[in-house]
């Protein structure tokens, strides 16, 4: 999900004194002003992800891996992998579903996932013959959100993102 950059990037009253302190000694190191120190720059642009491709996979420094996703000017971030089988979201079909959420399909098994909130829209569907396999193998499993994280897409279209845990 894309925090809309209004110039005023976080809300004062959300930082305090001393994280205001960090995020302006930040600022000189490249942090957004007014953003706390627990944003990572994903050292990427929205422009960065292929035309006609909604997936970039990402590597943070510590060796974690992120999915990012461009769907109709909006940015969302999450785990590279999907719940069910750990398979790789890079070639998750993105779309908008039937209520209107942004949701991103797994190829392998066919869960979706809101990108918004992580929650399962539907998981392992038993919609073909590998499918059906899959899906009875995870019939007894509950279904596991995806974890999702919150982006900041800046002026220049640097994208930020926060690792909640």
């Amino acid at each position: 999900m894309v925090i809309p950059d209004d110039g005023k990037r976080l809300k004062k009253s959300y930082l305090t004194d001393d994280d205001n302190k960090a995020a302006s000694k930040a600022a000189a190191d490249g942090t957004p002003p007014g953003f706390p120190t627990d944003w990572i720059d994903l050292k990427l642009k929205a422009s960065d992800v292929p035309f006609g491709k909604n997936t970039k996979p990402v590597e943070l420094a510590a060796g974690k891996m992120l999915m990012l996703y461009k769907f109709e000017n909006m940015v969302y971030v999450s785990d590279a992998n999907s719940t069910a089988y750990q398979y790789p979201m890079v070639d998750a079909r993105v779309f908008r579903d039937s209520s209107g959420a942004v949701a991103a399909e797994v190829p392998l098994d066919g869960s979706i996932y809101d990108l918004a909130t992580g929650a399962v829209l539907k998981w392992c569907p038993k919609d073909n013959p590998m499918r059906s396999l899959l899906g009875t193998l995870k019939s007894t499993v509950k279904a596991t959100p995806l974890q999702v994280y919150p982006v900041h897409v800046t002026q220049d279209g640097s994208i930020w993102t926060k690792l909640v845990l």
